[in-house]
């Protein structure tokens, strides 16, 4: 498993968060699925320079 949070700014320079996560299965040692999962945040307003 594995745990994110992506940040970034839209054109109309609101803020973005999305909180995520990723989860494996493994056999034999190697990844044999991957299933990610997200949640976005409400926009959080315009960025300051």
């Amino acid at each position: 498993m594995s745990e994110w949070t992506f940040t970034g700014t839209r054109a109309d320079r609101t803020r973005v968060e999305v909180h995520g996560c990723d989860l494996f299965t493994c056999r034999n040692g190697k990844i044999v699925l991957k299933n990610s999962y997200r949640k976005n945040r409400p926009a959080l307003g315009p960025a300051e320079l």
